[in-house]
């Protein structure tokens, strides 16, 4: 009971009224969390909006979770929506290792069950799409569908000269998203760093065993993701839906696509069984 109410006539029903309304903001803020999970002696950042099925969004390489509050209006109207900051990435701690994307796959699988979820609905950008497609062939009961934004599950960094040159310290001026989304110089030096060991590869037989709905959204303009490797993606998995979109780049989702991305994935995600 709040302070000072007592149950003089008068001020009962006031007092009551009080306690309803901080068992409201109990509840709004129980929707809307943020926590740290522990892995394996390292601290992964997360935080919870909305209410409803589950909804895992997950970041593109140099970014954090910030990259998707331009979106989470929506979502959280639709979903219970999990932002994630990516190991070494964000308020999650930096990179001591050398990066591994499988190794990141485990710690969202052990994330996930500390949570209890399982068969999620879920997107990744670039590096979170690649995330997903390990997530889905090593722990196919944590997804239950997923959209792949600028990935097709294999890539490596080094086969690509103009992204590195792009992603590196050098260049840090030009990439301002740097500086507002990670907590100092040194966590921003750490990620250029790895950037050299982004190496992921999935089979067409790993690839086979993805059963889950699945969207691919591919801006034509990339120059990353080879075409050859997102029809591959999409001749191998069972129940998958190819969305390109005209005269975009790697970030396809964003910009003046940005409300129709919303409509689609939204509907993509409700309606698939």
């Amino acid at each position: 009971m709040p302070a000072g109410c007592e149950f003089k006539p008068g001020v009962k029903y006031f007092c009551l009224f009080l306690f309803f309304l901080m068992a409201i903001n109990e509840h709004i803020y129980s929707q809307e969390r943020s926590e740290y999970f522990s892995h394996q002696g390292k601290k992964i950042y997360y935080e919870v909006h909305g209410k409803g099925e589950p909804l895992l969004l997950l970041h593109g390489y140099t970014q954090s979770l910030k990259s998707w509050l331009p979106f989470l209006k929506e979502f959280s109207e639709n979903f219970q929506v999990f932002l994630i900051d990516l190991p070494g990435h964000g308020m999650s701690d930096s990179f001591t290792e050398e990066l591994s994307i499988p190794s990141i796959a485990n710690a969202l699988h052990a994330c996930l069950e500390n949570q209890k979820l399982k068969n999620v609905k879920a997107i990744g950008f670039s590096f979170g799409g690649d995330i997903l497609f390990q997530l889905a062939v090593r722990y196919p009961q944590d997804l239950a569908s997923m959209i792949i934004i600028g990935a097709c599950g294999s890539w490596n960094a080094n086969d690509f000269p103009k992204w590195m040159d792009l992603l590196s310290y050098k260049n840090i001026d030009n990439l301002p998203w740097m500086r507002e989304q990670h907590r100092d110089e040194m966590q921003i030096k750490a990620i250029f760093d790895q950037l050299k060991n982004y190496k992921i590869y999935v089979s067409e037989e790993e690839l086979k065993k993805i059963e889950i709905p699945v969207m691919l959204v591919y801006g034509d303009q990339e120059d990353s993701v080879t075409w050859e490797c997102i029809m591959k993606a999409k001749e191998n998995m069972s129940d998958t839906r190819l969305w390109v979109l005209p005269d975009s780049p790697h970030r396809a989702h964003t910009g003046k696509n940005q409300e129709q991305f919303l409509k689609e994935s939204i509907t993509f995600l409700i309606n698939v069984k």
